[in-house]
Order: structure tokens, then C-alpha cells, then sequence
């Protein structure tokens, strides 16, 4: 069977996705017993690839969700048990393969049963619940996702903790899955379960779903659900009270309830809008209910939250029940809430700016009624926001406004009412007034667009007729005219509307077709602005730019009349030519008459006289406009105004050039076709509506064989009338077409269209030419139809193609390119007339421009290269062949001087693939070609390429590479027999590859470029699992191998050094590769690495070796890897006498320390500031927290401390070896004193410190002690130490090269004052600890106090030198907190207490020679201590406050800036009530009748009173800030009553601020 067979990879995934496909059926049992049932199953797995498991466990993990297989279920779970270590002591059949691949394995879960998906996922400790993919169980088991949510809100995971992962796909779950049917009142078991959900998190607080997830995620498609199902009314009811409930406890829920188009609130608006009668006060009650609690939520005076909620929900509320709905929201979303229907002046508004388009949006009644309320309230008419710059809402009501003019609004909504009109007039004539009488002319042009603004809001056609008119005036003015006229001014939205002329003139209606059509006074409008601009001719400051919005309001009236004559027509059911006759038969004359008269030639400078028309907008016909849909009167409209266009334009080219008069065919007379109507009526619908259009295209597109043979006119006057005025074929073609309907009729006509192109051009070119010229020209003129052109026979020739094998299989000569079409190179022709049009550009012409004679050429043909892989995949399988023949023979013929490839038949003589072939001379000859381009060749082909074939070539190269005769460059060689290499690593049968990768790899050091591409994880992973072991066993071997012989060897015979046999990084790649394989098992890697870190000695090897046995041994806290972690334990104790090394580049033999002590070279010690390498990686991996604690200890106690322990011995004997080199040995205890590495026991101390035994930490506690207290005889050793070796050196420098000795001892001296800077052991009382293991004993918590404190008297003793120091020293002491108060309070108490009693001593104050001068302040400390007193304990806050003050003020120093530190940093930290609290004890002063206040009576008033300012500020409604606020009254008033006058006038001010006397 394929899936039993290892010759071919490709062969097998085949076999692996027929196996799915039949897994699914019924019929599912024959082919699981074929393959050998469970059994048989796990033998495949051992032997199968990583990638090949990982696919099967794909394919037998999916499971068919129509129907279950209880049989099939079994079955994979006893595969899944018999390959998770965790199921081993269970029983049945066990696996073999001890691959790590249990994130593999995981996806075998979801085609289990769901009790054993259940099962799994109740096991914390299982392995597999890590790796499980809840997509993947929300697909295929939703029910069980959906118990377990239900049940408990999350899936547990093995850390005990909620796993937030299964609502990653909770989504899927709010669909049916598989899909079921709805009960009888409308839900389905997904409506259901989130129905359930919703009630378990009312009801209960602790049901386990997050706060305020619950309205997205259940709430928001639950109702949507039960909208779009139609259920019955109680059970939407229901599910919104359920939600308001669960928002009543939940506030943070409110968030999830934004007014997007699906959320809550979004749906609940919508449902609330469409309410019924008997469910209007349980639904209206609900929706008010809702907007409370949402508008509780918001910030007071939070405007964009309240218009993004209106503006949101607007859409979902009927227009009826829009004012409904903004009543609502003002009320409970300001406060205080405002009522709507009862505004006035004296009453604030609900917002700073309404927008325009609630109120066009909503009720007319309605909305006038609450804008009247709004003008009435707001008097000085600033409450409207800007509305875009296109609608005449944009308009302020004064110049530089930032609000809309209320009273254009006013007059929108007011058109069609009794008196609305009068008022417009006389509002409107006030405009014009005060524009006439401005005298800037900004103000008059505000002004004028104001009164234009207001004719557009009546709705009067008459009253904007006579605004147009009145504007006259300001034609002369430059400045005024450009705002008058400007697109902002006539270009709005309403303005369009109303010339339009299909309104009535009341709001939102739309006229009758034959009552109320005012098509004809818009006309006159627009007829009016033209001539306007006409007469701006005559002034001296005409612009034209000015009058570009005239220009473009012709095009936007008439697309309006479009789309609302074609509703008008399908709405009133009237005919076409009724249509005609209301809309466009004055349009079409106004139209004629306008460009009548633009084309004259004293309006030439209006830029009117466009060959399109008025309606072109200068926009290139090819560009189209936004879709709009015609209706038959509109193509009628426009297929007339084409014809009556095209006869103007005689005359008017008649006028220019009498013999345009005379023209013959094919020149057009009047307009070319692309210039007849600037719409594109390139659609079916127009076919029989468009008559004139239609037949000119068609004269274009079927032009005659005589006239397209027509030469172009020699006479300039003839070129000089037809000028520009030239057809475009493309643009005809594709109106032509596109007017029949799609289908069969339309592709009919694109064959009709290519036989008379084809027709017309045979005697101009040749059919192959003609082809793909005409292919070219249809291709662009319908690039959206998938057109069948036919194709010239050399474009369909196929190459390289093999050739015929011949019946003796003799050697061939094969040319590839054989096949291959010549070139044709391109050949100008003789301009014609169908040149013309074809060169004709699609653009609106030049009226003025000359006539251009074409340039017209045939399309070159360039075949494409032989070994063109840009489309390799849509070849056929013959050109493939031939691709990968030729490639390979290429490379065989120019780089390998071995045997052929292909000397014979391939694979056989009786199955021939390839026969026996040679390459022609002149394809091998040629200089196109190169051998990197074959190579690209075959990565294109890799998975058709013969693996045996491409690496008996690779083989060959590399043989030829290594011929001393070779000629070529060896490097070039090199380089492609390794890319042949690469390559047959991703072939079909990579395992065929193994043995020569080891062998390039290790023989051919020069190549480690490669060596990352050879041996690469996808190769491994490839591989079977045999394989895959043996070739890194083999590989592993080999370095071996190499790295004896190289540790024996030595100089070569010429003297020089002896090149490393094997590279560093080749043998670091080997230890990358197996961290964490997945394609070798933990044991086998294990081996090869220890293996590897016996025989290495570099120091980038070791770490890479040792990272991956870290890594091994990070995997085995997995359940049934305890033998596995007791091997890797064992075999990292290799380390330890590599990182107790002095430096770890270099260790220290018996006969080197010999050497050492009869003056020869001194070994080098580490001298770095930062811990070594491989003890660094070793302390990382041991203060994971991830780690198992059974793991965690072995690393320290075995590996770790050994480790160091081995460096200070070597330290020790390396220090008395040098003292006793130079005859110092007195000096030994001295400097003995400094640890070897004082970095590495830092970093040691810092992430293990829980692990580590006393004496580490006294050790750095003395070292600590001898930076800041140093003997006076330790400076002198040094130097006396630093003196020796600088002379050893100069005697011989060899002997202390490279060694660091002298900067390792002098760098002491310079960090005397930066020792608590990189590590203290003070930091340790305050570690976070990630588990309860992790915790430092309270024995090793009292030993760091009692260091922390002797380090603290030295620094007092020393403050004179060391006082930089305290602040370093005293940083990890401040804080917060349990762990905090419990830990280092009692040193800042002590500390504090010490430092006094040095300062109250006085031997020490009346000493004037005493040490230190000065000593550390205790105010900062003190304040620390207070800080960290809980607020519950306000009694204990006053006193050791009034403590303070009284010690500052005994100080006889000012106090005002501790003054001012004790109130920011203790008492404005504090809460609200906890201030008052404090300011009741601070300010109780007993009044004393016979004596004066002190000065601490009057600092404690004043600070209780700045805490009582403070806190009013914050004040808030809770019940302990009531309470407070009511003990306070008591203070308050005892302060009104005292005799002193400054007490009395806080009382009476209360919570103000009295400025004379405070400090702030």
C-alpha cells in the first residue's frame, strides 16, 4: 500500500489525504483493517516523519459532523493513548517512538468522543490540555464546549488556573453546530444555550464568565437571534430584562454595550422601534430603563459619548421614532436630565452642538417643534454643529461662526407650512440688505451666500430664481464673487435637489409627474448662471477659475433628474414619453441653446466650447461616473441631446474650417463618438433606446474595407478641418458590445466585430500579425469579458519537449529550443485612415488641436526563453519533462567531467522516462544560459525531479570540484554541486541525500556557508524516524571523528598552524538542531550531545550544547519523563568542570599549573563585568519559574554550585601560585577577601537565592565590607601585586599576555562607591515570588536583616566617603505592602533609631574633630515609614505626622518645605474619606485659657484644614465619605468657637481656601 511504502514522500501524502476522504465514509472499517487496525497504525507512526505524523493525526483527528462514528471513535483514542506518556500505566497497545510530538498528538482529540474530550479537559495535569486547538473543539464538539462554558465559564488548565483560550472561538459557538432545527417558539439549541448562560450569570455573581463579556458575547447575538427568528414577544422580553438585570450588578458590562451596527443596544433600539401595542409600555419601559444605566456610566459633560450613541442608533429607530429616541438619551445621559418638551432660557441644553441631520432625519412636525424650543433656549443661536461643506447647513450665521445658522434650518423644515414662505422672503431680503450695505466685500459675499442659502432652504424655485438674479452686482468683485459663485455656494446638496426640479417644495416629497415638475424654472436658473457668466467677461477682474462650480452644476442637476425620473417612472407608473415631455424635452433645448452659445468665439475664455458638452465636467470618457441607472426616457434624453449635439457641431466646425463642410467617410462631420454624450451607455439596457448612438458606433466598428483603406488627406487644409474630431475605436467597440444582452448574443458579436477587423487588415499585414494586433486592441477595449481570441500557431507551440524515443535507444542530440518559435520583430506600416481611429484616445479632445498623423506598427513577437519558470505551473507535463531534462543536462555538461547523467535510459531501458540524450552545441553554447538558471530551473521542479538523478549529478560535480586537472573555477563548481545538494533535500526522497550531506559537511569544511542548508529542521522533520536517527548519529560520529584528530595533530610540515578539521559553527549547528527536535527521540539526542561536549572544547559549542540539554530538561516536567530528567541531569554534570573554569574560553591543565608556579605564562582568568556565558545560561534556565521544583533543586545542587565551588578553588590555588611566584605570600589573606567572580555570585544571588546555602550570602556580605570599609593593607597589596606583574611584563611580555591578572585586581579600586548598584542584598527582602517554593525562609529573611543593618553602620560610620552610597543603598528598602512592612520596616527603624542616637550623642556633637562630619537625614525615612501605614489606621497616621512636625520644629530649622513634602507625599496620597479621618485627629486642639498657642497648634490646623480642602474636592456620595464629612462639622465648628482668630477664620471659611496662611 502507499502508506506503507518509504520511496517516495509524495506518493505517501497522497495516500494520507485518500485516507481522510475515506475515514469519513461508512465503509470506514475495510480500509482500517487493511492497514492492520490500531496496531498497525502505530507501526506506521513509528517509522513516519514528524511531518507525515503531524498530517496523519490531521486527517484521522477530523471527524465528519453530519454523522459519528462511535467505532471510528474508539480507535483513535486507543492511537491517542497508545502515544501520550501520560496514558502509559493504562491498558492496551503502547508506541515505541519517544519523538517528542504531543502537540502533535493533540490533534487526534477532536476526533475522539466527547466523553473522552470531556474527560481530558477535567484533567488538569494532563499534558495534552496544553496543546489542544479550541477552534478545533468548538468545531467539532460545540455542545460539550458549550456544557463546559456554561458549567464553569472556562476550560482548566493543567496550571490550575482559567484557560481564557476556548473563548477565542467562543464565535462559533453562536451558530448552530452542526446546524439544528428552531423548537416551536423559535429558538434553536445555540439560542439555547446562550439563553442559559444569560440567566446563570443573572441570577449568580460567581457563574464563572467574565464581567462585562457577557452583553458582547451572549446578550448582543442572542437578541439579534431572536429578532431575526421572529420569537414570540415574552421571550424577547426576557432575554432584555435578563440583560438590564445582569447590567444593574455588572456596571463594567456597559462597556460592551456600545451602539454599533449587532451590539446590544443597537438591537434592543431596533426592536424597540418596530414594539407592538400590547408590548409598547413593557418595551418602552425596558429601552428607558437601558439608556439609564448607560447614561450612568458616562463621564458628566461627555458630549462625543452621548452624539456617537444618537448618531449610532439612529439608523435602527424609524423615522417616527427618532425625537422618541433623542428624548431618551438626553434625559438620562446629562445631568441633570433634560426634558425636550420642556426647554427654555433659563434651562440648559441637553449638548453644545446638535447635528443638522438628526433633525432632517427625523418626524417634520417633530423636528420643527424641538428646533423652535432649541432657538427659544438658546438666544444666542450657538448650538448647531457644522454640517459638511457641500450641504447649506455648513453655513454659520455670522462671519468666522463655528456653529450652523439655525435659521436656515428652521427654513428647511419650515417649507410647505402656512406663512413659512412670507417668512423666507422677508429673511432672505434681509440678507441682501446687509450684504448690499457691507462694505467689505467678505461681508457682502457672507451675506449673499446667505441669502441664497435661505432661497434654497424655502424651497422656492422663484425666490432662488430672484436671489441668482439680484447676485448680478457682484460679478465686478473679485473677492465677493468667488464666494457667491463657488462651489460651496451653488453646488450644495439642497441647491442640486431643488434646481432639479422634482420636489414639490415640502419636505422629503417628491413631486408628480404631471402636476408639480418644475424642470423648466430650474433650467431658466441654470440658463441665468451662464449667462452670468457670460457677462463677467466684460470686467477687467475676470478669473475663470471663478466660475468653475457653473461650469460643473449642468452635470450634477442632470444625474439628479436621472435617478429621479427613472424612480418618478417605475413609482407613478407613467409612460417614457411622458417622462420626456415633463423632464427633458426643455432640458434638451436649454442644453443646445447653452452650448450654442458657449461655442461662440468671444466665450472662448469661459472654457465652455468642450467638445462633450456642458455635461462633461472635463472628465475623460474612459473614466466613467458613479453607476446610475437609466430609464428608457433618460436613454432617450441622451441619445436626442447626442444627434441635436452632433448637428450643432457642423455648424460650429463649418465656422471654424469651411471644408469640415465637405468632409467624405470616414471623417465625422460633427462630433467622433466618444465626444456625443459624456454617460456611458455601455449596458444592454440601452439597446433600442439610443438609435442615433447605437448606429454610429456601429459605422465605426464595421467601417468598410474601402473606407479604413482610405489614406490620410495630403492637403493641409483637409487635415486642418478633420483636426482632432477622429473616432476612437475602442470606445465604439465597447459601446457596441455592451449593448447587447451577456450571453451567447453578446459573444456572437464579438466574433462578428474580430472577422471584419481580421477582414479589413489582410492586405496590411499578415494573419499572424494581424492576430495579435487586433488580439491587443478588443483585449483593452473589454478588459471585464473573458474573451476566446484566436492565437497564432507559434504562440501555442509547447517546448522544450522531449524527443521521440527511438527503438534501439541510442544517445540522442537534442537542441531544446528545438521547438522554440522564432522572433518577429515589429514593422511600421503606411498610415491609414483605421489607424486614425485606432490611435484615437478615449479622452475628451482638443477642440483647437492640429491633426496627428498616426505612427502605426505591427506587435513584436518575443518567445519566451526556454527556461521561462514564471508560469511553470499552468505548463503541461510534456514541458515539464523537458524543463527538468534540459536543466539537468545543462548542469551535467558544463560542470561535471565525471560519467553522464543521462548516458542511458532513465530510469530503464524497458520504462524509459528519459532516454539517452546529449545537448546540442549550440543550446550548450549559447551565452543566455547559465548554470544558476538551471538550478532555478529545478527548485521550480523539485517535486518531479528523480531524486536518484539529481544526486548522482550532485555526486559527479563535487567529484569534478575536486580534480587537481579541473580548469574551471573551483568555487563556481563548489557552489552549484551544493546548491544540487540543497535541493535534493526537498526532492521526493530526501533519505536518498543523508549520506553524502554528511559527508560534503565534514570533508568539506570550505562549504560551511552551506551547512545550514544542507542539514536543516524541514530535512530531519522529512525524514523518517530510522532515518532521521542515523543521520545524526552518522553526522555526530563523523565530527567526532574529525575532532580526534584534530586535538592529535599538529603543525603542518611547512610550519604553519594545522586548519581545523571540522568548523566551530558546523558542530554548534548539530547542537542547535536538537534543542528541542522533533524528529529524534530525547535519549538519542541526549547521547549525541554528551557525546559531543566530551570531544569539544570551544566555548560557543559548549553553550550550544548546553542549551539544549537545558531545553531537554525544561520538557521532562511533563507526567512519565522522570527517567529522561534523572539522564539529563546526568549528563549536564559534564559541565561543571567547564563552567568552573577561571575563563571558560581555556581550561587549566596539571602541567600548565606547573608551569605557572616555575614563572611561566600566567593563565588567564575571566575579567569581564558580566556573569560567563555558560553559568549565565545555567542560573536562566534555574530561576524559571515554569520549571519543576523537582528539577529546579537537582540543577542547582548538582550542576550549579558544584560548579561555582570548582571556580573558587581554582581562584584560591591561582592566587597563591601568583603570590608565591613573587614571593607575597603574606598577602594571601589579604587578598583572598575578593571573590573569583563577584558578578556570577550576584547574578546567583538575585535568581536563586531561595536555593542557595548561607555562606554564598556572607561571602558577598565580607565583600560588600571590603568595598566599604577595605583594610588600609589591601590598596597596598594591589599595587604591590599590579607593580610584579608590570614588570614581569616588560621583562617578557609573552608571560602575562591575554591574561587580565593586573585589570582583575585593579578594577577594586574603582567601584568602591557604586557597590550597591548592581546588586544588594536588601533587594531580596522585597522578591516577587511567582510560587509558594520560590519563597525565601523566614531563617534566611532574618540573616539579610541583620546583613542589611551591619552595612547600614558602616555607612553611617563612613558617611563622609560613602554618603553617594546611601541612596543606593536605601533603594531597595522603600515600598509598600505585606511583604514590605514585614521585611524592611524594622531595618528603617532601626536605621532610623541609630542614626539618632549618633546625632543625640554628645561626645559625638561636641566633638569639633568627629567622624563622620555629617550624618544621613532621617526626615525621608520617616516618611517612607508613614506612607506605608493603612488608611484604616488614621489615629496612627495623625500621630506619627504630628511626631514629625514636632521633631522638625525642635530642629529649630524651617519647616515649610518638609512642611509641604509631608502633604504631597503621605497626605494627598491618601482616599477621600481616609483625609478626613486624618484631618479630625490632626486638627482637635485643646484650647488653653491661660497660655498661647505653640506653633505646632497652629502647623496641625493648618494641615487638617488643607487635607478638608482636599477632600471636598474629591468628594464623592459613599457612605464612609458621608460619615466622615459629618465627624468633620464637629472640627469645624470648634475651630468658629476658639479664641484664636486664625483658628476661627478656617471655621468659618470652611472648605476654602485662605490664601494668606496656607501653603499650596
Amino acid at each position: 500500500m502507499a502508506l506503507k511504502q518509504d520511496c517516495s514522500c509524495l506518493v505517501r501524502n497522497r495516500a494520507m489525504v485518500e485516507l481522510g476522504r475515506k475515514m469519513k465514509r461508512p465503509s470506514w472499517e475495510s480500509i482500517w483493517n487493511a492497514l492492520g487496525g490500531v496496531q498497525g497504525i502505530l507501526a506506521l507512526f513509528a517509522d513516519f516523519s514528524a511531518y507525515e505524523i503531524k498530517q496523519a493525526c490531521s486527517v484521522l483527528g477530523r471527524r465528519n459532523r453530519g454523522r459519528a462514528f462511535p467505532a471510528h471513535e474508539c480507535c483513535v483514542e486507543q492511537i491517542l493513548r497508545a502515544l501520550v506518556p501520560f496514558y502509559q500505566h493504562a491498558s492496551g497497545p503502547k508506541t515505541l517512538d519517544e519523538r517528542p510530538l504531543l502537540h502533535v498528538y493533540a490533534r487526534l482529540v477532536p476526533g475522539c468522543s466527547t466523553n473522552f474530550v470531556a474527560e481530558l479537559l477535567d484533567q488538569p495535569d494532563n499534558p495534552l490540555v496544553a496543546h489542544l486547538d479550541s477552534a478545533h473543539i468548538a468545531r467539532y464538539h460545540p455542545a460539550l464546549l458549550q456544557r463546559i462554558i456554561h458549567q464553569f465559564g472556562f476550560v482548566h488548565s493543567s496550571a490550575g488556573n482559567n484557560d481564557r483560550r476556548c473563548w477565542s472561538s467562543y464565535p462559533r459557538l453562536t451558530h448552530d453546530l452542526p446546524s439544528n432545527k428552531r423548537d416551536v417558539t423559535g429558538f434553536s439549541p445555540t439560542m439555547h444555550f446562550l439563553s442559559n448562560l444569560l440567566d446563570d450569570n443573572t441570577i449568580s455573581s460567581t457563574a464563572g464568565l467574565p464581567a462585562g463579556e457577557i452583553v458582547g458575547l451572549v446578550s448582543a447575538p442572542l437578541l439579534r437571534l431572536a429578532i431575526k427568528n421572529k420569537v414570540s414577544e415574552d421571550k424577547v422580553m426576557h432575554i432584555i430584562n435578563a440583560t438590564l438585570k445582569y447590567m444593574e450588578r455588572e456596571i463594567i458590562a456597559m462597556g460592551w454595550s456600545r451602539s454599533h451596527i449587532g451590539s446590544f443596544s443597537y438591537n434592543l433600539a431596533l426592536y424597540w422601534s418596530r414594539r407592538g401595542a400590547t408590548m409598547h409600555l413593557a418595551i418602552d419601559h425596558a429601552f428607558s430603563h437601558f439608556l439609564r444605566l448607560y447614561g450612568a456610566t458616562q463621564r458628566h459633560g461627555a458630549y462625543d459619548n452621548t452624539v456617537e450613541v444618537i448618531s449610532d442608533l439612529f439608523p435602527a429607530v424609524s423615522r417616527g421614532h427618532r425625537y422618541a429616541l433623542l428624548r431618551h438619551v438626553t434625559e438620562f445621559f446629562t445631568k441633570p436630565g433634560i426634558n425636550l418638551n420642556n426647554l427654555g432660557p433659563d434651562k440648559p441644553l441637553a449638548f453644545d452642538r446638535w447635528s443638522c441631520r438628526w433633525f432632517i432625519d427625523m418626524n417634520p412636525s417633530e423636528a420643527l417643534d424641538l428646533l423652535k424650543r432649541l432657538i427659544r433656549a438658546r438666544t444666542d443661536h450657538i448650538f448647531l454643529s457644522l454640517e459638511r461643506k457641500d450641504s447649506i447647513f455648513s453655513h454659520s450665521s455670522m462671519p468666522g461662526g463655528r456653529y450652523s445658522d439655525p435659521g436656515i434650518l428652521l427654513t428647511y423644515l419650515n417649507k410647505g407650512h402656512e406663512g413659512a414662505m412670507t417668512q423666507a422672503e422677508n429673511i432672505t431680503h434681509q440678507m441682501q440688505k446687509r450684504s448690499a450695505t457691507s462694505r467689505e466685500q467678505a461681508d457682502r459675499g457672507f451675506f449673499a451666500k446667505s441669502a441664497m442659502f435661505y432661497a434654497i432652504a424655502s424651497g422656492s424655485m422663484a425666490l432662488y430664481h430672484e436671489v441668482v438674479t439680484w447676485s448680478r452686482r457682484y460679478i465686478k468683485y473679485p473677492m465677493t464673487v468667488r464666494v457667491v459663485f463657488g462651489s460651496e455656494s451653488i453646488l450644495t446638496t439642497e441647491g442640486i435637489e431643488l434646481l432639479s426640479g422634482m420636489y414639490n417644495g415640502e419636505l422629503h416629497v417628491l413631486a408628480t409627474v404631471t402636476d408639480h415638475l418644475q424642470v423648466a424654472k430650474g433650467n431658466r436658473i441654470l440658463l441665468d448662471l451662464f449667462n452670468l457668466a457670460c457677462s463677467s467677461l466684460k470686467e477687467p477682474s475676470f478669473n475663470v477659475n471663478d466660475w468653475d462650480a457653473v461650469r460643473r452644476i449642468y452635470r450634477m442637476v442632470i444625474e439628479r433628474r436621472i435617478r429621479t425620473a427613472t424612480f418618478l417612472q417605475h413609482r407613478d407608473h407613467v409612460s417614457g414619453e411622458t417622462i420626456y415631455d415633463q423632464v427633458w424635452r426643455d432640458t434638451l433645448k436649454v442644453l443646445i441653446e447653452l452650448e450654442r452659445t458657449a461655442c461662440k468665439p468671444e466665450h472662448g475664455r469661459l472654457r465652455f466650447n468642450s467638445a462633450a458638452g456642458p455635461l462633461s465636467q472635463c472628465t475623460p470618457y474612459s473614466i466613467g461616473i458613479e453607476s446610475i441607472r437609466f430609464s428608457s426616457a433618460s436613454y432617450l434624453f441622451l441619445d436626442t441631446l447626442a444627434e441635436a449635439r452632433d448637428e450643432l457641431w457642423k455648424d460650429v466646425r463649418s465656422s471654424y474650417s469651411p471644408a469640415a463642410t465637405s468632409l467624405g467617410q470616414p471623417w465625422p462631420r460633427g462630433l467622433p463618438v466618444q465626444c456625443l454624450v459624456p454617460f456611458d451607455l455601455g449596458n444592454s439596457e440601452a439597446k433600442g433606446f439610443t438609435p442615433f448612438l447605437s448606429s454610429r458606433v456601429a459605422e465605426v466598428v464595421f467601417i468598410s474595407e474601402l473606407d479604413s483603406e482610405a489614406g490620410i488627406p495630403p492637403d493641409e487644409e483637409t487635415r486642418s478641418a478633420i483636426g482632432a474630431f477622429v473616432h476612437c475605436y475602442q470606445t465604439s467597440l465597447r459601446i457596441y458590445i455592451l449593448q447587447f444582452p451577456e450571453g451567447r448574443l453578446r459573444y456572437e458579436e464579438v466574433a462578428r466585430a474580430w472577422q471584419h477587423a481580421m477582414k479589413i487588415t489582410r492586405r496590411r499585414m499578415e494573419e499572424r500579425e494581424a492576430i495579435r494586433f487586433w488580439r491587443s486592441r478588443f483585449e483593452g477595449a473589454l478588459p471585464f469579458m473573458k474573451l476566446d481570441l484566436p492565437m497564432t500557431e507559434m504562440e501555442c507551440r509547447e517546448y522544450p519537449i522531449l524527443p521521440p524515443m527511438d527503438g534501439e535507444n541510442e544517445t540522442q542530440e537534442w537542441d531544446p529550443a528545438s521547438n522554440q518559435p522564432a522572433a518577429i520583430k515589429h514593422r511600421q506600416l503606411p498610415a491609414r485612415a483605421i489607424d486614425c481611429f485606432l490611435c484615437q484616445s478615449s479622452s475628451i479632445i482638443n477642440v483647437f488641436a492640429s491633426f496627428n498623423e498616426p505612427r502605426m506598427v505591427t506587435l513584436p513577437f518575443e518567445p519566451s526563453p526556454v527556461w521561462d519558470i514564471r508560469d511553470c505551473k499552468r505548463k503541461s507535463a510534456a514541458v515539464e519533462e523537458g524543463l527538468i531534462a534540459s536543466a539537468l543536462l545543462y548542469i551535467d555538461s558544463t560542470d561535471n567531467i565525471g560519467s553522464r547523467t543521462l548516458a542511458k535510459p532513465f530510469p530503464s531501458s524497458h520504462t524509459v522516462r528519459y532516454p539517452s540524450l546529449i545537448l546540442d552545441s549550440d543550446f550548450l553554447l549559447s551565452r543566455d544560459r547559465s548554470s544558476t538558471e538551471a538550478i532555478e530551473v529545478l527548485r521550480a521542479m523539485i517535486s518531479r525531479i528523480p531524486s536518484s538523478l539529481l544526486l548522482s549529478l550532485a555526486t559527479g560535480i563535487l567529484s569534478t570540484s575536486n580534480e587537481p586537472g579541473h580548469s574551471d573555477d573551483n568555487t563556481t563548481t563548489s557552489t552549484i554541486a551544493c546548491s544540487l545538494l540543497a535541493l535534493s533535500t526537498k526532492s521526493d526522497q530526501p533519505q536518498l541525500a543523508c549520506n553524502l550531506i554528511v559527508r560534503t559537511i565534514v570533508e568539506r569544511p570550505d562549504t560551511s556557508a552551506w551547512h545550514r542548508q544542507f542539514l536543516t529542521r524541514n530535512l530531519l522533520c522529512r525524514l523518517s524516524a530510522t532515518n532521521s536517527a542515523q543521520m545524526l548519529m552518522n553526522f555526530a560520529k563523523a565530527i567526532e571523528a574529525k575532532l580526534d584528530e584534530q586535538s592529535g595533530g599538529g603543525d603542518t610540515k611547512d610550519g604553519k598552524a594545522q586548519q581545523p578539521a571540522v568548523k566551530a559553527t558546523t558542530v554548534k549547528y548539530l547542537a542547535q538542531l536538537l534543542n528541542e527536535p522533533l524528529f529524534v527521540s530525547p535519549r538519542e539526542s541526549l547521547s549525541i550531545l554528551s557525546s559531543l561536549f566530551r570531544k569539544s572544547t570551544h566555548r560557543d559549542i559548549h553553550y550550544a550544547i548546553a542549551e539544549s540539554m537545558l531545553a531537554m530538561l525544561a520538557g521532562t516536567a511533563i507526567p512519565g519523563t522522570s527517567a529522561l530528567a534523572d539522564l539529563t541531569l546526568q549528563a549536564l554534570q559534564a559541565l561543571i568542570p567547564v563552567a568552573g573554569r577561571l575563563n571558560e574560553r581555556t581550561g587549566i591543565q596539571e602541567k600548565d599549573w606547573m608551569a605557572f608556579g616555575r614563572g611561566g605564562k600566567i593563565p588567564p582568568i575571566e575579567d569581564k563585568d558580566s556573569t560567563p556565558p555558560l553559568l549565565s545560561l545555567l542560573l536562566e534556565y534555574a530561576s524559571k519559574s515554569t520549571l519543576s521544583e523537582t528539577v529546579r533543586r537537582p540543577l542547582v545542587e548538582d550542576i550549579i554550585l558544584p560548579a561555582y565551588e570548582t571556580c573558587r578553588i581554582a581562584y584560591n590555588r591561582w592566587v597563591a601560585v601568583l603570590l608565591s611566584r613573587f614571593n607575597a605570600l603574606e598577602d594571601l589573606e589579604i587578598l583572598s577577601s575578593i571573590p573569583s567572580r563577584p558578578v556570577a555570585l550576584a547574578a546567583m544571588l538575585r535568581r536563586i537565592p531561595e536555593l542557595l546555602p548561607e555562606e554564598y550570602f556572607m561571602e558577598w556580605h565580607n565583600y560588600v565590607k571590603t568595598y566599604l570599609a577595605p583594610s588600609t593593607d589591601l590598596p597596598a597589596a594591589i599595587y604591590r601585586l599590579a607593580d610584579n606583574l608590570r614588570s614581569e611584563s616588560t621583562s617578557d611580555p609573552t608571560l602575562t599576555q591575554d591574561t587580565n591578572a593586573s585589570s582583575h585586581w585593579m578594577r577594586f579600586l574603582d567601584q568602591r562607591t557604586n557597590i550597591f548598584g548592581a546588586f544588594s542584598l536588601a533587594n531580596l527582602l522585597q522578591r516577587p515570588q511567582a510560587r509558594s517554593s520560590l519563597c525565601l525562609s523566614d531563617r534566611l529573611i532574618s540573616l539579610l536583616q541583620k546583613l542589611a543593618l551591619e552595612q547600614a553602620d558602616i555607612l553611617i560610620k563612613e558617611f563622609d566617603t560613602l554618603n553617594r552610597s546611601w541612596r543606593d543603598f536605601l533603594a531597595p528598602l522603600r515600598g509598600c505592602g505585606r511583604t514590605w512592612k514585614k521585611n524592611c520596616a524594622p531595618i528603617l527603624d532601626t536605621i532610623i533609631l541609630r542614626v539618632e542616637s549618633y546625632r543625640n550623642d554628645p561626645r559625638w556633637r561636641d566633638d569639633p574633630d568627629r567622624k563622620p562630619q555629617f550624618l544621613p537625614p532621617s526626615f525621608d525615612l520617616r516618611l517612607a515609614l508613614i506612607a506605608a501605614i493603612g488608611e484604616d489606621e488614621h489615629v496612627k497616621i495623625a500621630e506619627e505626622v504630628l511626631s514629625l512636625v514636632r521633631n522638625i520644629i525642635a530642629s529649630g530649622r524651617p519647616y515649610h518645605h518638609e512642611l509641604d513634602q509631608i502633604k504631597r507625599r503621605i497626605l494627598n496620597s491618601l482616599g477621600t474619606a481616609a483625609q478626613v479621618q486624618v484631618a479630625c485627629c490632626l486638627g482637635k486642639v485643646e484650647d488653653n485659657n491661660d497660655a498661647e498657642p505653640l506653633v505646632i497648634d497652629f502647623l496641625r490646623v493648618d494641615l487638617a484644614h488643607w487635607l478638608l480642602r482636599k477632600a471636598d474636592q474629591r468628594r464623592d456620595g459613599s457612605e464612609a465619605v458621608r460619615e466622615a464629612f459629618e465627624k468633620s462639622e464637629l472640627i469645624l465648628l470648634d475651630w468658629s468657637r476658639s479664641k484664636i482668630e486664625e483658628f476661627r477664620m478656617r471655621g468659618a471659611v470652611r472648605f476654602d481656601r485662605v490664601a494668606w496662611s496656607e501653603l499650596d
